[in-house]
């Protein structure tokens, strides 16, 4: 996430080599990452609501998760990429897109990170409760958790609809910027901390605390099965390695999710707070560690995909009897045009500037 102003298409004069790594980074990255990741998330959404996976609640979170991968990505990535590439930024084509896009990518990325955290949470009580769970893991409470966090997150993010806009100031119009320098303020001062808790560090809380106590309580499995006798060394030693394999798994998501996140949000608070430095070096800098500190974020909404099909063994069965259907129902067709072909030889025979404001 961004809302700084320094995001802006490269500038007409003498281009830095930082500057122009960045805009390269800006021109090859985003159409690999919007193809790869729109691939992905239509993929994960028509596998996700086939009958035999809808029933799961998690499978109706990873859902939602898809969908608001997808929006952050067009609403975000896309728009860096048109911006370096061709000129332009949908933001400064009218005050009400400039609104909406930047409300809507706040919004569609927070929501990314929650919906991942009450999959954390419904994972933790299936281990710690597993009686309780089809009872507490409802698919009301579903909706109803759902609800609750796009209410909280379009009001936590809904200052962007009314602090930025087109701006008039000495002469000069700004399609899209702050409409009051204690907006400014709140925006450089207050929000990337806000940003930071809200994006970042408390999914990550809640993602490790989780992850904690289900790896807890797996590996209390484990020992319970060993002292009891229950089990042959076999089963004993295949379960440990399931154990480990899983603790391996989350703590690398973990792992995953703090790198792609947190360095857009040091970002924001470094250029704040300590990097004051207006000189052309610095600004060109700034550029090349936006692009740094901002890709991995959207590579994130990226690789959920990759994330369900290595570690869900039912989402890869579903996956797999997806285009086994597919590829069947393509040789059903080129079978029955081949025979029709073949009737129809032997009746004939026999008779496809810069941008102010925030940005992301």
């Amino acid at each position: 996430m961004n809302t700084t102003n320094s995001t802006a298409s490269p500038s007409s004069k003498m281009i830095l080599p930082q500057e122009a790594t960045a805009n390269l980074m800006w021109q090859i990255f985003p159409p690999i990452l919007l193809v790869f990741g729109t691939v992905g998330n239509v993929l994960s959404i028509v596998v996700l609501t086939k009958k035999t996976m809808r029933k799961s609640s998690v499978s109706i979170y990873l859902t939602c998760l898809a969908v608001a991968d997808l929006l952050a990505l067009y609403s975000g990535l896309l728009r860096q990429w048109i911006i370096y590439s061709f000129k332009v930024d949908i933001r400064e084509l009218h005050p009400v897109i400039c609104k909406v896009n930047t409300w809507l990518l706040y919004v569609s990325l927070d929501l990314s990170a929650w919906i991942l955290v009450s999959v954390t949470v419904e994972r933790a009580i299936s281990v710690w409760l597993p009686h309780r769970v089809k009872v507490i893991c409802t698919k009301n409470v579903l909706a109803v958790n759902i609800l609750v966090l796009v209410i909280i997150l379009m009001s936590v993010n809904g200052h962007f609809l009314f602090g930025i806009g087109r701006v008039v100031h000495e002469g000069e119009v700004y399609p899209c910027s702050n409409q009051s320098p204690d907006y400014a303020k709140f925006l450089d001062y207050i929000f990337p901390w806000i940003d930071m808790c809200l994006f970042c560090l408390g999914p990550f809380a809640f993602h490790l605390v989780g992850n904690t106590l289900i790896i807890t309580r797996l590996m209390a499995g484990v020992r319970t099965i060993t002292q009891m006798n229950v089990a042959t060394t076999e089963q004993t030693t295949e379960r440990r390695r399931q154990v480990s394999s899983m603790t391996t798994m989350l703590l690398s998501l973990n792992l995953v999710y703090l790198v792609c996140t947190l360095p857009i949000s040091i970002y924001l608070i470094y250029t704040t707070y300590w990097e004051k430095d207006t000189s052309p070096k610095a600004d060109a800098q700034r550029r090349l560690l936006f692009a740094c500190a901002n890709l991995p974020m959207y590579l994130n909404n990226s690789m959920n995909f990759v994330t369900y099909t290595l570690s869900g063994r039912r989402f890869r069965s579903e996956l797999v009897s997806l285009f086994r259907r597919k590829r069947s129902r393509s040789g059903s067709i080129v079978t029955h045009s081949t025979s029709t072909s073949s009737v129809y030889r032997s009746r004939h025979q026999g008779s496809g500037h810069t941008t102010t404001g925030t940005n992301m």
